[in-house]
């Protein structure tokens, strides 16, 4: 069993991810208004990459308040240009998150599937996702424009610190040089 075989369906667990995918996820020749995504699996995947981005998980339990089970299919997961994406997400999380205590030996072994593990690939993207949906969930508004135009500008934001925290490493790899 590699690392990257899906044998479950993903289930986005808690109020928080009914909440943020009811107003991001639709059609937009529905009668209501524009969505921004159109399906779970967007909105999962940039969750993801925000929970990795800040290195940060959550563990959310399944409760019996949830009112409906919202799942993502395994077998979205293994189209192939999704399958790339997350696999990148994944080898990406793994080798560079602080929230596993594992060696680096171990990780490169894990991420590109040398070694036998029962490491659940999806159930760790799924606790960044878990910490990434908080994030989206602060800045949804009652209006889709206003709402487009806080993610737009949090993803300007997140890009441009990244840019500047380089730019000063750099800057003093200059300067004491």
């Amino acid at each position: 069993m590699g690392l990257m075989d899906f044998t479950t369906d993903l289930e986005l667990k808690g109020e928080t991810w009914g909440a943020v995918l009811d107003k991001l996820v639709g059609t937009p020749n529905s009668n209501e208004s524009y969505k921004i995504f159109s399906t779970y699996y967007d909105v999962f995947i940039l969750c993801a990459s925000l929970g990795i981005m800040y290195d940060k998980t959550k563990i959310i339990e399944s409760s019996d308040k949830d009112l409906k089970k919202l799942t993502i299919g395994r077998n979205v997961f293994t189209a192939s240009s999704r399958r790339v994406e997350v696999e990148f997400l994944l080898t990406t999380a793994i080798i560079t998150s602080k929230t596993i205590d594992y060696t680096v030996d171990e990780r490169l072994m894990i991420a590109f599937g040398e070694k036998d593990t029962s490491f659940k690939g999806l159930r760790f993207l799924e606790e960044f996702a878990n910490f990434g949906v908080d994030l989206i969930n602060d800045i949804i508004t009652n209006h889709d424009l206003e709402t487009m135009e806080n993610l737009k500008d949090m993803l300007k934001d997140l890009a441009h610190k990244d840019l500047i925290e380089d730019l000063e490493i750099d800057l003093d790899l200059l300067e004491n040089n």
